[in-house]
């Protein structure tokens, strides 16, 4: 597909998602299909390289903090928002929409904030090269090799 036809695909699948956003319902299983387009677009524009105000907003330190602990973020995210639910927005309200804002509130929130503490505790120490001499100090012995 040539760069005229690529925009012309990525022209229709914004139009089909915005159509189809305010359709949207908050916990709906269709929101993945609804959201995806939108995210394609936006990550296939990124890596284009033709709006380089996405790469500075991308190299910010805001963006350089999250992005260390992503990982983190993805190992512990449905645990932490999971105990947000119980804890924090089943208990609260029975609307459907107070609890889908208090749950990404919260539940973001929480979740970076446990996921910084774990990088730092258990991730970090793992992305720093071994503080080993490269040869042994002078003097020490050495262990003879079998052919010796």
């Amino acid at each position: 597909m040539g760069p005229a036809g690529s925009e012309a695909f990525w022209s229709i699948a914004v139009e089909f998602h915005i159509y189809f956003f305010f359709l949207l319902v908050p916990l709906s299983p269709l929101n993945d299909f609804l959201i995806g387009p939108g995210a394609a677009f936006l990550m296939t524009q990124m890596v284009s390289g033709r709006y380089p105000g996405v790469r500075r907003l991308l190299s910010s330190r805001p963006a350089v903090w999250l992005g260390d602990c992503s990982y983190s973020i993805y190992l512990i995210h449905a645990v932490v928002i999971e105990i947000v639910w119980r804890v924090a927005v089943a208990p609260v309200t029975s609307s459907p929409l107070l609890r889908l804002v208090l749950e990404l509130v919260l539940g973001v929130g929480a979740s970076v904030l446990v996921a910084r503490c774990f990088y730092y505790a258990f991730e970090r120490p793992f992305l720093r090269p071994a503080q080993r001499p490269a040869t042994p100090p002078a003097g020490s012995a050495s262990v003879p090799s079998a052919a010796g």
